[in-house]
């Protein structure tokens, strides 16, 4: 029964019990069958799709062309640029022996090499762009002309073209304008992809005016406002349509890597670039981080770099299936190349601590540091800097104004090449003016630097941390024809090219009557100049208080014209005798005076002085732009602050915020110039009160301290004194017309101005802003004075009519700005200069000193001389910084104040021995440095 109805059971659900068994084999086989099917089918799909991936692979893998282009980017890495030192024989190899109809022979020149040596009597031979050979003149050399040109030097001084190892030209051209500021990129603190190259205006008028001053090479560096500006370049300055066509070093040049040029800077600059931007440094420890954080990611490039390299250097290396390109980085690369070498890198910077900085990443990141550049603390760690070759590229006369540069030495250049470290001195044009590398080294050999070293601070020494000593620098068979024939020996103030030749094309060649009347022909045969020698005092001779004294030695008394115990102004062989009594200067001669001294040494006891060719000249007296008024012009705590004052009503004096004792005015009074004149500061229109005043007071409260409180009404018209409430030079010239008309009662002090007894100094340099001056003075009789002066010699005739007289700030002309731009710049380029020009028209004329980065206001006689060139007399020079000011600004500084020096003072080497003024001797001896508070070495102190 049971059976019955399970049978019952499941015939209900459709199935018998006996028919479970075939139901489990049927869905067995299927369950397997299914099974079988779809591993069969997963198998040909995973066939297909690792065929896929293989085929993807593949496709991701490089090209050949890419994996070529990789390969050849490795072989560079293995390569560093090299200096061929057989360059210049294989350039004479190359040389057709047919064709001499391009050879020019230079003869009967005076040689000075590149290592500063002198070779008299000597033949140079071109041959196209380079130097054929050199020889003896004794030699015969007859068969060398046929075809040529012959140029007789006749005996001048012909040396290498002079090469400037950091310059901005053409990338911040003349005149400067924004639109053609190129130099620095400030977009991120780090621009290592930026090139000098791709905003160099190769027709930058300065190009001509720097290869005026003998200057044919230029290192064009990007600039200093952060940490790594860019690439650097080396153009011969030579203009042309392509700054390409201007390049020194190519890899044509080369045959391999061309030498490269990286700029960096530390300091101050970077500092003060980025402290109210988001995202920049703003202190050296911010500096430092931003420049390791580039290296380090430059690090990883190269390091990825060189795995892909040796990835690829089997013969199979295709089938590894390479699948990226050669790494690569716009942003990097320029980094990576120079940790591998191939860049030398140039760095701005000039305290201590950011030469330690640099040195530190140096040695953690393995690159070399090339040169550093300013560096005017470089004096202070010479053992460093000689451990690693690291040359110095410097000035040796900018210094002050911020505080990077204001505990510097005049004798820094002197320490580094005693110490045998490379000088490469320079002009950092246009902050300096780059026509003027040569009184770089002029400057530096006053100061103790030898003769053959100053030549090569602008010649051999830069070529070499180039890495182009192999062509230029030097004149020798195979290099460059790059020369420049002198007007007198290079190390003279003054001297001039009149000859300048770049690869063999004459780009500078003065007018005739430059070659024969510059200079009297003895200048031709003078070495260089004296160098000045610091006598140490003795005190039973000379004292400061002391009130008589007697000097031998004199002469040249260049003191008052018209004292008839002045005697004779020439004294042969130094035979003249100066004599001071009760505080003044009673006589100066060879009898009267040399009778009274001799009273006065053997009945009074006078003491007795002995110089060797003294001068007798009156004190100097300067106008500056703010001398007197704070000492480091970029830190603002340490001036008197420049006012923002609008109202004509209201006027500033300078007397108020004079300072005095520290080292600007220092320095001054140790090198002869006792009284200087300054205005209030302003970037506006009207400045104020100006007063002169003496270097050597201690303070305001001295009785002579202030020599004149009221001294001039001083008023800027131009561009840049545009302000918000007198936004154009219209309403400048209005409103001092105001003043000095319809105005003249509001102020006593603009009374006196309009009925010309109050001397108004207008500072502007446009032409035609002169002449409306010029047309003022006529309608109102008021005494103007024109400073700046730039484009004067344009209207000189009138100025001289009326006797307008002019103050020149600079000197020397740098057309820099767009009212400059017209300016005189001095042989060899134009006849005469701005200050030749005004002299022989009859203006009056002085100078002042208008850039503060420089030591100008100390060199000022030496300023005036240089500006003088050829028609000026040493008279003439002198009264330009003393009696001509003084006339100008009815003082008597040169009637009150004596300074006497050994040498002359008008050329270099010249010393001051004696200053005298306010009724005593101030100074004997003086050094040129003020002492500095500093460790002094000594033992214990009981």
């Amino acid at each position: 029964m049971k059976q019955l109805s399970d049978n019952v059971i499941w015939r209900q659900h459709g199935k018998a019990p006996e028919d479970w068994g075939k139901l489990i084999r049927y869905a067995g086989s299927l369950v397997f069958a299914v099974a079988a099917i779809f591993y069969l089918q997963n198998a040909i799909t995973n066939v297909f799709q690792w065929q896929s991936h293989f085929n993807r692979l593949e496709d991701q893998s490089i090209s050949l062309s890419e994996l070529e282009y990789g390969r050849y980017r490795c072989l560079q890495d293995q390569q560093r640029p090299m200096v061929d030192y057989g360059l210049a024989s294989k350039r004479l190899a190359s040389l057709s022996k047919d064709t001499i109809s391009n050879r020019v022979i230079l003869k009967n020149t005076t040689i000075i090499d590149g290592d500063g040596k002198t070779s008299s009597n000597m033949t140079i031979v071109l041959r196209g762009s380079i130097i054929e050979q050199i020889h003896s003149s004794n030699e015969f050399i007859d068969d060398l002309a046929d075809g040529g040109v012959i140029m007789d030097a006749a005996g001048r001084y012909v040396s290498p073209g002079l090469i400037e190892m950091h310059s901005h030209v053409g990338v911040r051209s003349l005149p400067q304008l924004w639109a053609s500021e190129d130099v620095t990129e400030t977009s991120a603190p780090v621009t290592s992809w930026a090139r000098a190259i791709d905003g160099y205006k190769s027709n930058d008028l300065a190009i001509d005016l720097i290869a005026s001053g003998g200057v044919t090479t230029s290192l064009v560096l990007t600039g200093a406002q952060n940490i790594i500006s860019g690439e650097g370049y080396v153009f011969k300055m030579k203009r042309n349509d392509s700054p390409y066509s201007m390049l020194v070093n190519t890899s044509h040049d080369t045959n391999g890597k061309p030498q490269r040029y990286l700029k960096a800077a530390l300091g101050e600059n970077v500092k003060k670039t980025f402290q109210h931007r988001l995202g920049g440094p703003v202190t050296r420890e911010g500096v430092s981080y931003h420049l390791r954080h580039a290296l380090e990611a430059a690090k990883h490039l190269k390091q990825q770099q060189d795995v892909w390299c040796d990835s690829t250097k089997t013969k199979n290396s295709r089938n590894r299936l390479v699948h990226d390109p050669y790494p690569e980085s716009l942003e990097l690369q320029t980094l990576v190349d120079l940790l591998r070498g191939d860049i030398r890198l140039n760095v701005h910077c000039y305290e201590t601590e950011d030469f330690y900085s640099l040195f530190d990443h140096s040695d953690e990141f393995g690159f070399n540091v090339s040169a550093v550049h300013h560096a005017l603390a470089s004096h202070l760690m010479i053992d460093e800097l000689k451990s690693r070759q690291v040359a110095v590229a410097t000035f040796a006369d900018e210094w002050g104004f911020k505080p990077e540069l204001y505990d510097t030495s005049f004798y820094l250049p002197k320490y580094l090449v005693d110490a045998g470290i490379p000088l490469a001195l320079t002009t950092d044009h246009p902050a300096g003016y780059g026509k003027l590398l040569t009184y770089q080294a002029q400057v530096a050999y006053h100061y103790g630097v030898d003769a053959d070293h100053a030549i090569a601070s602008l010649t051999g020494v830069p070529a070499k941390a180039l890495g182009l000593d192999n062509r230029i620098g030097y004149i020798r068979p195979g290099f460059d024809a790059d020369l420049v024939v002198w007007n007198k020996h290079p190390l003279q103030l003054g001297a001039t090219p009149l000859l300048v030749s770049i690869n063999g094309d004459v780009v500078i060649n003065a007018t005739e009557s430059l070659w024969t009347g510059i200079h009297p022909a003895s200048d031709q045969s003078k070495g260089p100049p004296p160098q000045r020698t610091q006598k140490q005092n003795d005190p039973s001779a000379c004292s400061p208080g002391q009130n008589d004294l007697v000097v031998q030695g004199i002469t040249s008394d260049f003191f008052n014209d018209n004292n008839p115990d002045m005697e004779d102004k020439q004294h042969t062989n130094g035979t003249g005798t100066a004599v001071i009594r009760n505080g003044e200067l009673v006589c100066v001669g060879k009898h009267h005076c040399r009778t009274l001294a001799q009273s006065l040494v053997r009945e009074n006891h006078v003491p007795v002085l002995n110089v060797t060719d003294g001068y007798v000249l009156p004190g100097l007296t300067l106008l500056t732009r703010q001398y007197g008024l704070g000492e480091i012009p970029y830190e603002d705590s340490t001036m008197d602050g420049k006012h923002t004052e609008e109202n004509l009503d209201h006027i500033v004096f300078a007397r108020n915020g004079l300072r005095f004792g520290e080292q600007h005015l220092e320095r001054c009074h140790r090198k002869g110039v006792t009284r200087l004149i300054t205005a209030p500061l302003t970037d506006g229109f009207f400045h104020g009160m100006g007063a002169a005043f003496r270097t050597g007071a201690s303070s305001v409260l001295d009785i002579n301290a202030i020599t004149c409180p009221e001294c001039a009404l001083h008023f800027t018209i131009g561009h840049e004194a545009k302000t918000k409430a007198i936004s154009t030079i219209s309403q400048q010239l209005q409103l001092l017309e105001e003043i000095l008309t319809v105005r003249a009662t509001s102020r006593p002090e603009y009374e006196r101005a309009a009925r010309g007894q109050l001397p108004v100094v207008v500072t502007t340099d446009h032409k035609d802003i002169i002449a409306q001056l010029i047309k003022l003075k006529r309608k109102t009789g008021a005494n103007i004075i024109i400073v700046g002066g730039a484009e004067a010699h344009l209207v000189a005739r009138e100025l001289a009519e009326i006797e307008l007289p002019v103050i020149l700030w600079p000197g020397l002309c740098l057309p820099l700005t767009w009212d400059q731009r017209r300016c005189l710049v001095g042989p060899p380029l134009t006849p005469l200069s701005n200050a030749e020009a005004l002299l022989q028209a009859g203006v009056l004329l002085g100078l002042g000193n208008w850039d503060y980065r420089q030591r100008h206001a100390e060199d000022a006689l030496w300023e005036a001389r240089w500006a003088l060139g050829a028609v000026g007399k040493h008279s003439d020079a002198l009264d330009m910084v003393s009696r001509n000011i003084d006339k100008m600004f009815g003082l008597r500084g040169s009637m009150e104040d004596v300074v006497i020096y050994e040498g002359n003072p008008f050329e270099f080497g010249a010393s001051v021995a004696v200053v005298l003024e306010a009724g005593g001797i101030q100074r004997c001896w003086p050094e040129i440095e003020p002492p500095r508070f500093g460790y002094q070495p000594g033992g214990w102190k009981v």
